[in-house]
Protein backbone atom coordinates (compact mmCIF):
# COMPACT_ATOMS: atom_id res chain seq x y z
CA UNK A 1 0.00 0.00 0.00
CA UNK A 2 2.83 2.13 0.69
CA UNK A 3 4.52 1.69 -2.73
CA UNK A 4 1.34 2.54 -4.23
CA UNK A 5 0.57 5.68 -2.72
CA UNK A 6 4.16 6.38 -3.49
CA UNK A 7 3.63 5.98 -6.82
CA UNK A 8 0.67 8.13 -7.04
CA UNK A 9 2.49 11.06 -5.41
CA UNK A 10 5.49 10.62 -7.89
CA UNK A 11 2.75 10.67 -10.77
CA UNK A 12 0.41 13.53 -9.40
CA UNK A 13 4.43 15.66 -8.75
CA UNK A 14 5.11 14.67 -12.36
CA UNK A 15 1.85 16.01 -13.75
CA UNK A 16 2.18 19.01 -11.84
CA UNK A 17 5.76 19.97 -13.04
CA UNK A 18 4.16 19.32 -16.47
CA UNK A 19 1.48 21.88 -15.80
CA UNK A 20 3.82 24.38 -14.86
CA UNK A 21 7.02 23.94 -16.82
CA UNK A 22 7.31 22.54 -20.57
CA UNK A 23 9.32 19.51 -20.40
CA UNK A 24 8.58 17.76 -23.57
CA UNK A 25 6.21 17.37 -26.30
CA UNK A 26 5.67 17.20 -30.14
CA UNK A 27 3.95 20.58 -31.60
CA UNK A 28 2.58 21.04 -35.23
CA UNK A 29 2.64 24.16 -36.80
CA UNK A 30 -0.36 26.44 -37.20
CA UNK A 31 0.25 28.74 -39.57
CA UNK A 32 3.11 27.12 -41.74
CA UNK A 33 3.77 23.15 -42.66
CA UNK A 34 5.86 22.64 -39.63
CA UNK A 35 6.30 20.53 -36.48
CA UNK A 36 8.40 21.29 -33.79
CA UNK A 37 9.71 18.82 -30.86
CA UNK A 38 11.56 20.32 -27.87
CA UNK A 39 12.54 19.24 -24.48
CA UNK A 40 13.17 21.48 -21.66
CA UNK A 41 15.42 21.38 -18.30
CA UNK A 42 14.55 23.66 -15.39
CA UNK A 43 18.36 25.34 -14.82
CA UNK A 44 16.67 27.60 -12.21
CA UNK A 45 13.21 27.85 -10.19
CA UNK A 46 12.07 30.25 -13.25
CA UNK A 47 14.57 30.02 -15.58
CA UNK A 48 14.81 26.59 -18.50
CA UNK A 49 17.03 25.78 -20.94
CA UNK A 50 15.41 23.98 -24.32
CA UNK A 51 16.05 21.91 -27.15
CA UNK A 52 14.31 22.16 -30.26
CA UNK A 53 14.13 19.89 -33.58
CA UNK A 54 12.17 21.10 -36.67
CA UNK A 55 10.98 19.81 -39.68
CA UNK A 56 9.57 22.07 -42.63
CA UNK A 57 8.49 20.78 -45.94
CA UNK A 58 7.45 23.01 -48.42
CA UNK A 59 6.77 23.28 -52.57
CA UNK A 60 10.26 24.20 -53.93
CA UNK A 61 8.57 26.52 -56.23
CA UNK A 62 5.31 28.66 -54.80
CA UNK A 63 2.37 29.90 -57.38
CA UNK A 64 3.65 33.23 -57.65
CA UNK A 65 6.87 31.71 -58.46
CA UNK A 66 5.49 29.22 -61.32
CA UNK A 67 3.76 32.68 -62.87
CA UNK A 68 7.18 34.40 -62.79
CA UNK A 69 8.65 31.43 -64.40
CA UNK A 70 6.21 31.72 -67.44
CA UNK A 71 6.56 35.48 -67.86
CA UNK A 72 10.59 35.34 -67.79
CA UNK A 73 9.84 32.44 -70.79
CA UNK A 74 7.74 34.33 -72.68
CA UNK A 75 9.93 37.74 -72.44
CA UNK A 76 12.88 35.59 -73.76
CA UNK A 77 11.08 34.66 -76.40
CA UNK A 78 9.75 37.48 -77.36
CA UNK A 79 13.18 39.17 -77.38
CA UNK A 80 14.67 36.54 -80.29
CA UNK A 81 16.79 34.64 -76.89
CA UNK A 82 17.28 30.99 -77.50
CA UNK A 83 16.83 28.67 -75.00
CA UNK A 84 20.02 27.85 -73.74
CA UNK A 85 22.83 29.01 -75.36
CA UNK A 86 24.34 27.11 -78.89
CA UNK A 87 27.56 26.74 -76.53
CA UNK A 88 26.01 24.73 -74.08
CA UNK A 89 24.11 22.26 -76.13
CA UNK A 90 27.50 19.78 -76.12
CA UNK A 91 26.77 19.45 -72.40
CA UNK A 92 23.12 18.69 -72.67
CA UNK A 93 23.29 16.15 -75.26
CA UNK A 94 25.88 14.56 -72.81
CA UNK A 95 24.02 14.56 -70.08
CA UNK A 96 21.19 13.12 -71.93
CA UNK A 97 23.13 10.26 -72.94
CA UNK A 98 24.30 9.61 -69.78
CA UNK A 99 20.66 9.41 -68.18
CA UNK A 100 19.58 7.66 -70.72
CA UNK A 101 22.03 4.61 -69.69
CA UNK A 102 20.62 5.01 -66.02
CA UNK A 103 24.04 7.00 -65.41
CA UNK A 104 24.26 10.70 -63.38
CA UNK A 105 25.28 13.43 -66.10
CA UNK A 106 28.13 13.71 -64.10
CA UNK A 107 30.79 11.59 -62.14
CA UNK A 108 30.67 14.20 -59.49
CA UNK A 109 27.16 14.17 -59.16
CA UNK A 110 25.47 11.05 -57.17
CA UNK A 111 21.64 10.30 -58.12
CA UNK A 112 19.28 7.08 -57.67
CA UNK A 113 17.14 5.30 -60.31
CA UNK A 114 13.88 7.22 -59.80
CA UNK A 115 16.10 10.66 -59.30
CA UNK A 116 17.14 9.95 -62.89
CA UNK A 117 14.01 9.25 -64.30
CA UNK A 118 12.06 12.17 -62.68
CA UNK A 119 14.57 14.47 -64.19
CA UNK A 120 15.20 12.57 -67.55
CA UNK A 121 11.94 14.35 -69.31
CA UNK A 122 13.17 17.69 -67.94
CA UNK A 123 16.90 17.23 -69.57
CA UNK A 124 15.53 15.28 -72.45
CA UNK A 125 13.31 18.35 -73.55
CA UNK A 126 16.41 20.97 -72.79
CA UNK A 127 18.76 19.18 -74.61
CA UNK A 128 15.82 18.56 -78.22
CA UNK A 129 15.28 22.94 -77.51
CA UNK A 130 18.54 23.86 -76.81
CA UNK A 131 20.09 26.91 -79.20
CA UNK A 132 16.35 27.15 -80.43
CA UNK A 133 14.23 30.03 -79.84
CA UNK A 134 11.01 29.30 -82.22
CA UNK A 135 7.52 29.01 -80.51
CA UNK A 136 7.45 25.11 -80.44
CA UNK A 137 10.79 24.72 -78.64
CA UNK A 138 9.50 27.79 -76.28
CA UNK A 139 6.62 26.32 -75.49
CA UNK A 140 8.28 22.87 -74.91
CA UNK A 141 10.50 23.73 -72.67
CA UNK A 142 8.41 25.93 -70.63
CA UNK A 143 5.88 23.59 -69.83
CA UNK A 144 8.37 20.79 -68.79
CA UNK A 145 10.74 23.67 -66.77
CA UNK A 146 6.78 24.10 -65.55
CA UNK A 147 5.94 20.94 -64.84
CA UNK A 148 9.01 20.08 -62.83
CA UNK A 149 9.32 23.06 -60.72
CA UNK A 150 5.58 22.33 -59.82
CA UNK A 151 5.78 18.60 -58.65
CA UNK A 152 8.99 19.19 -56.06
CA UNK A 153 8.91 19.62 -52.44
CA UNK A 154 11.23 19.83 -49.88
CA UNK A 155 11.98 18.59 -46.46
CA UNK A 156 14.68 20.33 -44.20
CA UNK A 157 14.95 19.75 -40.43
CA UNK A 158 17.28 22.17 -37.75
CA UNK A 159 18.03 22.11 -34.36
CA UNK A 160 18.27 24.63 -32.08
CA UNK A 161 18.66 25.66 -28.04
CA UNK A 162 16.96 28.71 -26.51
CA UNK A 163 16.68 29.97 -22.74
CA UNK A 164 13.52 31.03 -21.44
CA UNK A 165 12.23 32.89 -18.06
CA UNK A 166 9.10 32.03 -16.43
CA UNK A 167 7.21 36.08 -17.02
CA UNK A 168 3.83 34.95 -15.74
CA UNK A 169 2.52 31.61 -14.42
CA UNK A 170 1.28 30.97 -18.07
CA UNK A 171 4.14 31.99 -20.08
CA UNK A 172 8.09 31.67 -20.98
CA UNK A 173 9.57 34.20 -22.82
CA UNK A 174 12.96 33.67 -24.99
CA UNK A 175 16.13 35.52 -23.14
CA UNK A 176 18.19 36.31 -25.84
CA UNK A 177 19.57 39.81 -26.42
CA UNK A 178 19.21 41.60 -29.92
CA UNK A 179 21.36 40.36 -32.78
CA UNK A 180 22.45 41.08 -36.40
CA UNK A 181 22.78 44.61 -37.70
CA UNK A 182 19.20 44.43 -38.28
CA UNK A 183 18.75 43.96 -34.56
CA UNK A 184 16.53 41.38 -34.66
CA UNK A 185 14.83 40.86 -31.08
CA UNK A 186 13.06 37.04 -30.66
CA UNK A 187 10.25 37.44 -28.72
CA UNK A 188 9.70 33.63 -29.00
CA UNK A 189 7.70 31.99 -25.96
CA UNK A 190 5.88 29.31 -24.43
CA UNK A 191 2.10 29.77 -23.59
CA UNK A 192 -1.02 27.68 -22.24
CA UNK A 193 -2.38 26.12 -25.26
CA UNK A 194 -6.37 27.01 -24.67
CA UNK A 195 -6.78 23.50 -27.27
CA UNK A 196 -4.47 20.93 -25.71
CA UNK A 197 -5.57 17.41 -26.27
CA UNK A 198 -4.61 16.43 -22.86
CA UNK A 199 -4.00 19.44 -20.88
CA UNK A 200 -3.21 18.04 -17.24
CA UNK A 201 0.08 16.29 -18.79
CA UNK A 202 1.23 19.03 -21.69
CA UNK A 203 -0.93 22.38 -22.32
CA UNK A 204 1.91 24.47 -23.80
CA UNK A 205 1.93 25.55 -27.40
CA UNK A 206 5.17 27.94 -28.74
CA UNK A 207 4.93 31.02 -30.70
CA UNK A 208 8.23 31.70 -32.84
CA UNK A 209 8.27 35.26 -33.44
CA UNK A 210 10.70 38.44 -33.70
CA UNK A 211 11.10 42.05 -33.92
CA UNK A 212 13.41 43.92 -35.98
CA UNK A 213 14.70 46.59 -34.02
CA UNK A 214 17.98 48.00 -35.72
CA UNK A 215 17.48 49.10 -39.03
CA UNK A 216 17.37 53.25 -38.24
CA UNK A 217 21.17 53.50 -38.37
CA UNK A 218 21.80 51.63 -41.46
CA UNK A 219 21.93 52.45 -45.16
CA UNK A 220 18.71 52.76 -47.12
CA UNK A 221 19.10 49.41 -49.00
CA UNK A 222 19.98 47.51 -45.78
CA UNK A 223 17.22 49.11 -44.43
CA UNK A 224 14.76 48.40 -46.44
CA UNK A 225 16.15 44.50 -46.33
CA UNK A 226 15.43 45.00 -42.18
CA UNK A 227 11.98 46.13 -42.79
CA UNK A 228 11.43 43.27 -45.24
CA UNK A 229 11.69 40.37 -42.86
CA UNK A 230 9.07 38.41 -41.64
CA UNK A 231 7.72 39.49 -38.16
CA UNK A 232 4.60 37.40 -37.78
CA UNK A 233 4.03 35.15 -35.13
CA UNK A 234 4.21 31.34 -35.90
CA UNK A 235 2.37 28.92 -33.54
CA UNK A 236 2.85 25.24 -32.82
CA UNK A 237 0.18 23.32 -31.06
CA UNK A 238 -0.66 19.94 -29.35
CA UNK A 239 -3.34 18.84 -31.75
CA UNK A 240 -2.25 17.67 -35.21
CA UNK A 241 -2.03 19.53 -38.16
CA UNK A 242 -2.25 17.94 -41.79
CA UNK A 243 -1.60 19.37 -45.14
CA UNK A 244 -1.77 18.75 -48.81
CA UNK A 245 0.47 19.18 -51.13
CA UNK A 246 1.54 17.85 -54.54
CA UNK A 247 4.56 16.80 -54.59
CA UNK A 248 6.17 14.17 -57.10
CA UNK A 249 9.53 14.67 -56.01
CA UNK A 250 10.75 15.28 -51.88
CA UNK A 251 14.18 16.25 -51.83
CA UNK A 252 16.14 16.19 -48.18
CA UNK A 253 17.96 19.62 -47.09
CA UNK A 254 20.33 20.28 -44.67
Amino acid sequence: MVRVTALLVMASATTALAQEVPQWAQLYGLDERSSLAYECTLVAPDRMRCIFGQTNIRETQLPEDIETLRRDMAAAEAAGETIMPADQCPVFQEALAAMERGEAPTEEQVMSADEIAAALPTVRVLAETCGRSDPEAYDRATEVMVADAEGQCSIRTQTFEQTFVRTTPDTWVNTAPPTGECGIVRLDRFQRDPDALIPDINRWMYIAEKRVMGSGDLATDEAQLCTGLDEAPYRYVTTMQTHLLDCQVVRMEW
